[in-house]
């Protein structure tokens, strides 16, 4: 069965959950239709921070990480795009992970147990990005 996407746009950046079964064998298909849809929506709503909530029922396999990364890359995630990722427990140590290659690869990931502090982790993003272009 097929992950469910919803999304919805804040002022200042996109939530998008991610909510399915988690089958190792679907996996990669669906992480590259979340990565296409992830960054398809940053775009098209001219949003360049993204929370990613991931909820599945599955453990997805630690080896599947630097697969994952790559898929970002190849569907269309950009490097000004900046990234939270709040993974489900059992999927925590394989989004660690994700996010080191991501950030091996020029991203801005950062994986949070909570919406509250990776929304705090954006926000004081955009008001220090405003501080600085203000001060100049």
């Amino acid at each position: 069965m097929p992950a469910v996407i919803t999304y919805k746009a804040h002022d200042n950046y996109l939530l998008m959950e991610v909510k399915g079964q988690g089958y190792p064998e679907f996996v990669l298909p669906e992480g590259k239709k979340v990565w296409l849809r992830l960054s398809g929506l940053c775009k098209d709503l001219r949003k360049n921070q993204a929370l990613l909530v991931i909820s599945l029922q599955n453990h997805i396999p630690i080896g599947m990480s630097m697969e994952l990364a790559q898929l970002a890359e190849e569907n269309g995630w950009e490097r000004e795009y900046k990234l939270g990722i709040i993974p489900d427990p059992d999927n925590r140590m394989t989004m660690d992970l994700m996010k080191s290659f991501l950030i091996h690869r020029g991203f801005e990931t950062e994986v949070f147990d909570s919406l509250r502090t990776a929304r705090r982790w954006l926000t004081w993003y955009s008001g220090a990005v405003r501080a600085s272009s203000t001060s100049g």
